[in-house]
């Protein structure tokens, strides 16, 4: 496992990800490392901006984010067994779609241009970076 060096903010002291003995509130967030880099503020989003909880999976491509429902439980779509988004680098919609089969296991593609998903019976059905079905 590789470890990567922090500096505690409290003591300016290089330490290990891994030494931390303590609770996970009071280990640093955020990392940067470089000159020119510093966090000015940390803040909380409003709960407008927060992703929805239901995706509790995401797939993250050079161009988008694939987030996954696997349980279906989208309000928007109810019979739905399954339900996929995708949204583009600024988190912008492209496209949302109840699936016809759930979601057992799940794979996209490193450009974002597909992905495919195993519903628990063993039925492969795959997308397109729109969520257009091309394996059913």
């Amino acid at each position: 496992m590789q470890s990567e060096a922090v500096v505690d903010a409290t003591t300016g002291v290089p330490t290990s990800d891994t030494d931390s003995e303590g609770p996970r509130s009071h280990l640093p967030r955020f990392v940067a490392s470089g000159n020119s880099w510093m966090l000015t503020k940390e803040e909380a989003l409003a709960p407008k901006d927060r992703p929805n909880p239901v995706y509790r999976e995401t797939f993250h491509t050079a161009g988008s984010t694939v987030w996954v429902d696997p349980k279906g439980r989208r309000v928007e779509f109810p019979s739905a067994p399954a339900v996929a988004l995708t949204t583009d680098r600024a988190g912008t919609k492209l496209a949302e779609r109840g699936l016809a089969y759930d979601i057992y296991r799940a794979d996209v593609n490193a450009d974002g241009s597909g992905m495919l998903f195993l519903s628990r019976d063993g039925i492969l059905h795959g997308y397109t970076e729109m969520l257009e079905p091309n394996i059913d």
